[in-house]
């Protein structure tokens, strides 16, 4: 919305939340945000709010 035109995307248009692994060799996440396990290693998941915040998390899989 840099110039005062453009309008925010509905709710229903955008996840509320997003997830992405960084190493899907180790562990993949779903769009509900369900880790599973693929292989030996850590991996750091990260999770992506709509108004901007984000967390991460590392995982480990033995």
């Amino acid at each position: 919305m840099e110039n005062g035109k453009k309008k925010a995307l509905p709710d229903d248009h955008v996840a509320k939340l997003r997830y992405r692994s960084n190493n899907q060799n180790v562990a993949k996440v779903d769009s509900k945000g369900n880790v599973t396990a693929v292989g030996i290693g850590t991996c750091t998941v990260y999770v992506y709010a709509k108004n901007g915040f984000a967390k991460k998390v590392a995982v480990t899989v033995n």
